[in-house]
C-alpha cells in the first residue's frame, strides 16, 4: 500500500531527474543520458500508482463515514429504555425488539433476535437472556 508521502517522493525525484536532463550538455554521454530518463519514467509511474491508491483509500474512507453518518441519524430516532434502545414509534414509546448494545457502540443497528435463551444478536452472537422487553402495539394504550 502506497501512501500520498510515497507520490510526493516519488515525484521530487523525478523533479531531480527532470532538472538534471536540463542541465544535459554535449558532454553527457548517451547512456547516461538514457539512465536519466529512465529515473524519470520510473518517478512518474511510481507517483502515478501512489496516488491512485490514495484516491481509493479516499474513496473508502469515505464510504465509511457516510455509513457512520447514517448511523449516527438511525441512532437519533431511537428510544432508550431501561438501557437498551428501540425504535421509536410516533407516540414516542419504544416498538419490537431492542438493538444490540454491543453492535450500537460500534456504530452498527442490528436488531435482537428471540433464541432459545432469550435474545441475542444475529451479528455479534451478544446474548442478552430475557432482560430486554419487547414492546408490542397492545402495550400502546
Amino acid at each position: 500500500m502506497t501512501t500520498i508521502a510515497d507520490a510526493l517522493t516519488a515525484l521530487g525525484i523525478g523533479a531531480r531527474a527532470l532538472k538534471d536532463l536540463n542541465d544535459v550538455d554535449r558532454e553527457f554521454d548517451k547512456a547516461t543520458l538514457k539512465l536519466r530518463v529512465v529515473e524519470l519514467a520510473d518517478a512518474l509511474t511510481t507517483a502515478r500508482f501512489a496516488l491512485a491508491d490514495a484516491e481509493t483509500q479516499l474513496r473508502e474512507k469515505s464510504r465509511e463515514i457516510e455509513k457512520l453518518h447514517e448511523a449516527f441519524r438511525q441512532k437519533e430516532e431511537l428510544v432508550e429504555y431501561h438501557g437498551y434502545h428501540y425504535r421509536r414509534r410516533s407516540t414516542g414509546k419504544p416498538q419490537g425488539l431492542p438493538f444490540c448494545s454491543r453492535c450500537l457502540q460500534d456504530g452498527r443497528l442490528f436488531m435482537t433476535a428471540q433464541s432459545m435463551k432469550g435474545l441475542s444478536c444475529p451479528n455479534c452472537k451478544a446474548e442478552y437472556g430475557s432482560r430486554p422487553t419487547l414492546f408490542t402495539f397492545e402495550g400502546d394504550a
